[in-house]
């Protein structure tokens, strides 16, 4: 395991990058994924909304498979910038699919309409495992826990 760091409010943040597994290779396997994915499917089940939160879950799943080579997906290697016009970027197109379905809806289209909405939770879902990715990947709470104690004792 190899570290990156780079300054976030005047203090190094650390990327943890992994070189080799070993014998943690299992907790990042495609079946242990796959595993956490049908548990979240099915906790959302009974949910009155459950397909926007299937389309959300499937999404935060799917993103380490359609986006694993792109580190701005996952704040990977310290592209804490590019990670950020990411997630805006994502925000952006969520906002615009939800006025779109909106309008499907108000025209009486309502397939289009949750088509649109399916694309937005989507759009929702790879935010959300990108802001996951930010805390697994990083020292960041190590950092804030340790900037709050200095603050506290001031």
């Amino acid at each position: 395991m190899t570290d990156s760091t780079q300054l976030l409010f005047g203090r190094t943040l650390r990327v943890l990058e992994f070189d080799s597994l070993g014998d943690d290779a299992s907790l990042f396997s495609i079946s242990k994924h796959k595993q956490i994915f049908k548990e979240m499917v099915f906790a959302t089940a009974d949910n009155e909304d459950s397909n926007c939160s299937r389309q959300l879950v499937q999404a935060i799943y799917l993103q380490d498979i359609g986006h694993f080579f792109d580190a701005n997906a996952h704040f990977d290697n310290c592209t804490f910038d590019g990670s950020i016009d990411y997630i805006e970027s994502l925000l952006g197109e969520a906002d615009d699919l939800v006025k779109s379905a909106h309008t499907h809806r108000d025209g009486g289209q309502y397939r289009r309409g949750g088509t649109a909405v399916a694309e937005a939770m989507t759009r929702l879902g790879q935010v959300l495992h990108a802001v996951q990715d930010f805390y697994a990947h990083s020292n960041y709470v190590d950092l804030m826990d340790e900037w709050e104690t200095a603050y506290d004792e001031l």
